[in-house]
């Protein structure tokens, strides 16, 4: 671990890689149980490596060009959503393994993080630029401007309600990443800057929509916890926050090591 470090240190980014991927197998070599001291430096080694590709597809946009006709921007948005779909997919597999490690910061670290790729993807989805088909525009060039404005509105909101519906069940992998990342919080009594991201990225959905989203993963998983209103809720200032029986309150400092 502390070549790695050396390495980071020097800016040797493949060399840190290498010596990070050494910290990995020198674990798996010794034996030692996951939730170990020793699991820390693996989990933390694995999730710095599957941390490389994120940064890229922060970037990622829809770019539907200049469509002939309606039905080739449609097809081109929904060959566009597909490819960033699998792309996020395999981002968010790539965290996967830091959960086998047991150890707390790592799993919630890993938890956001595909949290927020599904919540990039959702992004470039309802960011995708409207552009009228070039074979519409010659049959609205014989109309005023009004009715052409008015027919361009109601083409956009259609595409943008395909896009909504498209969009809806990748904002929901999202919340369910961050709820799981803020339980494990919970229960670990944690608090560092991933535990709050999980904890804001969730106050931006409000109860109605977690609500929605878990039921969903409910429906796939049948050992995800179901919601209780305000489960995720932030304290107003100035006013103590609610706790349930059974609900640890966040740490006063972070976990030794």
């Amino acid at each position: 671990w502390r070549i790695a470090q050396s390495q980071k240190a020097l800016g040797r980014s493949r060399d840190y890689q290498l010596a990070l991927n050494d910290v990995i197998v020198a674990f798996a070599r010794t034996g030692q149980p996951a939730g170990s001291m020793a699991a820390e430096y693996a989990a933390e080694a694995r999730f710095r490596l599957a941390d490389t590709e994120i940064d890229g597809f922060e970037k990622y946009a829809i770019k539907p060009g200049r469509p002939p006709t309606m039905k080739a921007y449609v097809d081109t948005l929904a060959a566009q959503v597909d490819q960033g779909s699998s792309r996020a997919i395999e981002i968010s597999k790539d965290y996967e393994p830091v959960l086998q490690y047991r150890r707390p910061t790592w799993t919630i670290a890993a938890f956001v993080r595909q949290g927020r790729t599904y919540e990039v993807l959702a992004r470039a989805v309802l960011n995708a630029p409207f552009v009228m088909p070039a074979d519409m525009q010659k049959q609205l060039r014989g109309l005023d401007e009004y009715d052409r404005e008015d027919i361009r509105v109601q083409v956009e909101d259609q595409v943008r309600q395909v896009l909504d519906a498209r969009v809806r069940p990748i904002e929901c992998l999202a919340v369910a990443r961050y709820a799981l990342a803020a339980r494990a919080a919970r229960a670990g009594s944690i608090d560092d800057e991933y535990t709050r991201t999980a904890i804001d990225r969730l106050q931006a959905y409000g109860d109605e929509r977690i609500a929605e989203c878990i039921a969903e993963a409910q429906a796939k998983d049948a050992t995800f916890e179901g919601y209780q209103p305000g489960e995720f809720a932030r304290s107003p200032r100035g006013k103590p926050l609610q706790i349930r029986p059974g609900v640890a309150p966040p740490a006063i400092k972070q976990e030794a090591y």
